[in-house]
């Protein structure tokens, strides 16, 4: 199977183990790099370690079901990658990460307190008829 999406996350668990995660729109599956030579070298987990969150990914890899269902993705199963490829390298250091703009906040006033040290401005936004709050440092 080959699966094509962006890299929204990775995880190296010791040198022979690799958890990234992909992203295609809404959608999340989970994927492994476990060094098993000659299949999959040492240098490909390296490989898969420095590619930028947000590049374009491709991988070859074998579908599992695993035991215990994946709970950090939409899609269930695990992905074992023996090819990968960087079809679009994103920049080293994004101005944000998508985990914080897609995070929640469950109470209003607890996001304002830990910004106590900015100075809020608040204005009337006349083409949105709405208020916009903006934090100066």
């Amino acid at each position: 199977m080959i699966v094509r999406g962006r890299l929204h996350g990775s995880r190296p668990s010791g040198k022979k183990l690799v958890f990234i995660v992909i992203r295609e729109r809404f959608s999340t599956v989970q994927a492994t790099l476990f060094v098993k030579e000659p299949e999959v070298s040492q240098g490909m987990a390296e490989y898969t370690r420095r590619i930028p969150k947000e590049s374009i990914v491709e991988i070859r890899a074998k579908v599992v079901i695993p035991e215990n269902p994946i709970q950090g993705c939409s899609q269930k199963v695990d992905l074992l990658i023996t090819e990968i490829w960087t079809i679009n390298k994103s920049a080293p250091m994004l101005p944000f990460q998508l985990e914080d703009a897609g995070r929640r906040c469950e109470n209003q006033e607890d996001e304002e307190k830990q910004d106590s040290g900015k100075k809020v401005e608040e204005s009337k936004d006349a083409a949105a008829g709405g208020k916009v709050t903006s934090y100066v440092g």
